[in-house]
């Protein structure tokens, strides 16, 4: 014979055994008179009043077309109820307390903006209304109700970016573009006047190692609501790398019968700047110049220390080699010179 089957043989025998036995027919009677007690202890406690605190749904209806809620009524409301548990039951597990429904046609002014308050007391009549006549609501919280309205008064604003974007060792933020790049608020005149700008709620990213995209919500106002209110944006991430240019020193504000002479007359500009950027970087994008004012009074043998006129966008950590030249000033013939030497006598 098998020896799983023999196995299993012998444990249904056992089990067999126990439940014909004394003990297995005492703890039978027991779990019947266990069942049948709690059941009676249940059904006794639903019938008996308590309090709990009950989550109901509230709704704005017949809201008209070009009407914009700029600061929206909360999704629920909370109500202290008293009645028998049964009862309590069905409201917890959302049943028996249906959803409230504000009118917006009843309560809303003819203005093109507002602020509702509406009394908790309407709220609990309505409430009330829509439970069993044996619940009883002993408060509600919150106890203020308010929205506002908007009826088209908005503009158009561009979007900015509030927080802190970092990239990896070696990255740096080549640009951040926004989808869409402006938004239509909508708010009371007085505010549309003064509001430039919308802002994003702000934003925290560090270690970006490659171009991103994330969608960001625009920072929440009272009395202000933004269409939409949340958009999409693109970060540009590229890597830095090194280079170097050589680059003429120009002399600017010299007279004319005077001239400059430096020695190097060009000298190597290394910089960091972003692979995107690396072709279109030349030594025409910076100027090296010596003014006249700086260093005409400099006694003889004086070095003078180079600076940049200008830099193109997009460039950093700048070293210029040798950061210091001689230079030489020299004075220039003017023509009138030239015109009072004597003339070369001619052959007879």
């Amino acid at each position: 014979m098998n020896p799983s089957r023999e196995t299993l043989r012998q444990s249904i025998e056992k089990a067999k055994a126990f439940l014909l036995s004394r003990a297995s027919k005492n703890t039978l009677v027991f779990l019947v008179f266990f069942f049948i007690s709690a059941a009676f202890w249940f059904l006794q406690t639903l019938n008996e009043n308590y309090e709990t605190e009950v989550a109901v749904p509230l709704r704005l209806t017949h809201v008209p077309d070009g009407v914009v809620i700029t600061d929206s009524l909360p999704s629920t409301v909370r109500v202290t109820v008293n009645d028998r548990g049964a009862n309590l039951v069905k409201y917890v597990n959302g049943k028996g307390a249906n959803t409230v429904n504000i009118d917006f046609r009843e309560c809303a002014t003819p203005g093109l903006t507002g602020n509702v308050r509406i009394a908790s007391a309407d709220v609990m009549k309505q409430i009330q209304q829509r439970m069993q006549a044996t619940s009883r609501i002993a408060n509600l919280r919150p106890d203020s109700i308010v929205f506002g309205y908007n009826r088209g008064i908005s503009k158009r604003v561009p979007v900015r970016l509030a927080g802190r974007l970092a990239t990896a060792p070696q990255g740096y933020i080549a640009g951040v573009h926004f989808r869409p790049d402006s938004v239509s608020v909508f708010a009371p005149q007085a505010v549309l006047d003064t509001l430039r700008v919308a802002y994003t709620n702000e934003v925290l990213f560090g270690d970006i190692a490659s171009d991103t995209t994330f969608a960001a919500t625009l920072r929440r106002q009272s009395g202000v609501a933004f269409r939409p209110s949340s958009v999409d944006v693109d970060v540009d991430v590229d890597l830095y790398t090194e280079k170097s240019v050589e680059v003429g020193i120009d002399a600017i504000n010299f007279p004319a019968t005077l001239d400059l002479r430096t020695f190097p007359s060009r000298v190597k500009i290394t910089f960091r700047v972003g692979m995107a950027r690396f072709k279109q970087i030349s030594a025409d994008d910076f100027v090296l110049a010596v003014s006249y004012e700086e260093v005409k009074d400099l006694p003889i043998g004086s070095r003078y220390r180079l600076r940049l006129r200008n830099v193109p966008e997009g460039v950093s950590g700048i070293r210029i080699q040798p950061a210091e030249v001689e230079f030489l000033i020299e004075q220039v013939a003017s023509d009138a010179d030239f015109a009072e030497q004597p003339a070369a006598s001619q052959p007879q």
